[in-house]
């Protein structure tokens, strides 16, 4: 799944790049000529400048969501869920990439990424959600780009960050615990760092408190693995989504 998704697992943000001449775009300092080089660890330190190929990833998907005070059980998550991987855009800034997140269910997340060489930022996020029969949106385009992964993070280290939205404001926090080999569902393995997040979402018909466990793969660019409790107030809903997802595949389909 997108590492943004599963930091912001909840209804989404996204949308098409936004010209370099928005406030949106982040300033960074003239791109390094080591920004051409590819990504990867280097004495315990990780950098994800790249974005991951485009097509479709599949993952294997398995937990519950629960409308609470509906007197209905917890459902079941359908068994395959998908992250769809639109080709980057190359600007000065770096490479801006959409990714929409589909857990079978009907529901989606879209977020628009930037890959910078200072890290990986959220630009926007929007999602649907199908709540007691009717379907629910939320938008957010952050007044600047959300850091989700410093380059140059490492296992110990930690970061947060703050930022208004038009409708609502998103407050991240991580910390990198350890890196870890993982195998993915077709039995490769990738290495990767091993991350937890606790997230929150605060906006006008949005509240949501999250805290995911994730394996991201600074080869793909993506979150290969996730272990998802979240708590949102949509509306007048109360939903509990409790949710793990394994990647299928390293090669997109």
């Amino acid at each position: 799944m997108s590492l943004v998704c599963m930091l912001l697992m909840v209804p989404a943000c996204g949308g098409d790049a936004p010209p370099a001449s928005e406030e949106t775009a982040i300033t960074t300092t003239t791109r390094p000529a080591a920004f051409d080089a590819p990504q990867g660890r280097t004495s315990g330190k990780i950098s994800i400048e790249r974005p991951p190929p485009e097509g479709t990833y599949t993952f294997v998907q398995e937990g519950t969501t629960h409308v609470l005070d509906q007197g209905t059980d917890p459902k079941p998550i359908p068994r395959h869920g998908t992250l769809e991987v639109a080709a980057p855009q190359q600007r000065p800034e770096g490479f801006f990439q959409v990714q929409k997140h589909l857990d079978g269910s009907g529901d989606r997340i879209e977020q628009t990424l930037l890959y910078a060489p200072d890290g990986l930022f959220l630009v926007g996020y929007e999602t649907d959600i199908s709540v007691a029969g009717s379907k629910r949106s939320f938008v957010c385009k952050p007044a600047r780009p959300v850091r989700i992964f410093p380059n140059g993070a490492g296992a110990g280290d930690t970061w947060e960050d703050r930022v208004d939205c038009e409708n609502g404001q998103i407050h991240y926090r991580a910390v990198a615990e350890a890196e870890e080999d993982t195998a993915l569902a077709d039995g490769s393995t990738l290495p990767t760092l091993r991350v937890r997040v606790e997230n929150t979402i605060d906006g006008e018909g949005l509240s949501t408190s999250g805290t995911y466990v994730l394996w991201v793969s600074w080869q793909l660019g993506i979150s290969v693995r996730t272990d998802d409790s979240t708590d949102a107030q949509l509306s007048v809903y109360e939903i509990e989504r409790r949710v793990q997802d394994l990647l299928v595949s390293a090669t997109p389909g």
